[in-house]
């Protein structure tokens, strides 16, 4: 939807899980509203102890310190792309920026 295709996205979700397109633009409501709300948040952490002990996988060196960093910039241009603005509601409004 952010990049312009919200159309074709709701018709495409509309018609592989059998809803009309109102039941589509509101999955696409409730996730723009969910990702609104996890955006708020910078800090998240990847735990990969699990493939470490299982895969034997190596972090790379500061491999922590730089996802914490490319995080925190993706979150920037996600929320300058689509807008953080309080009171949107719909996908439509994320998109445009109006109310």
């Amino acid at each position: 939807m952010t990049e312009g295709r919200q159309d074709a996205a709701l018709a495409w979700m509309a018609e592989v899980n059998g809803w009309s397109h109102t039941e589509a633009a509101r999955c696409g409501d409730q996730a723009m509203k969910q990702w609104h709300t996890r955006s708020r948040h910078t800090d998240w952490q990847c735990d990969i102890s699990w493939a470490i002990r299982t895969y034997n996988v190596v972090p790379i060196r500061d491999g922590e310190t730089l996802a914490r960093e490319l995080n925190r910039k993706f979150v920037r241009q996600a929320q300058t792309r689509v807008g953080i603005r309080a009171g949107h509601v719909t996908h439509i409004e994320h998109l445009i920026g109006e109310r």
